[in-house]
């Protein structure tokens, strides 16, 4: 993971640029081997503001947030980004119907090698 942490209107900070990064590496840290990581953090009059950008093979994914402090932005963006991240990988996982699998189609065989053309009822061969 490469990380890139901007910051406007608010001087550099040390402590939390590493506690974005430990947030954000267990985030990903399963998902993605190569990732890049746009990090901006802005300061308002009442409010901290956080923007995060990943880059990966998945995509592009992007969140930020409000709080009182720069810590509470960064736990919101990284529960946004999780969300994310999760669904983008139910999305991967469930891409194919089963029925349509390699698997599916040889379980609908009979003993003679005659295909089946009964509708499909959701019926797994272990």
């Amino acid at each position: 993971m490469d990380f890139q942490f901007n910051f406007q209107r608010v001087n550099a900070s040390a402590p939390v640029t590493e506690y974005a990064e430990e947030n954000f590496q267990k985030l990903g840290k399963n998902l993605f081997n190569q990732s890049h990581w746009h990090v901006t953090f802005k300061k308002s009059k009442l409010d901290s503001h956080v923007q995060v950008t990943v880059q990966t093979s998945w995509g592009k994914f992007q969140a930020e947030a409000k709080g009182e402090g720069f810590y509470h932005a960064i736990d919101a963006v990284a529960e946004k980004l999780s969300k994310q991240f999760a669904r983008e990988k139910e999305k991967m996982q469930k891409h194919r119907k089963w029925e349509r699998t390699k698997s599916a189609r040889l379980s609908r065989l009979n003993a003679s090698l005659e295909y089946d053309n009964r509708p499909f009822i959701n019926r797994k061969v272990a």
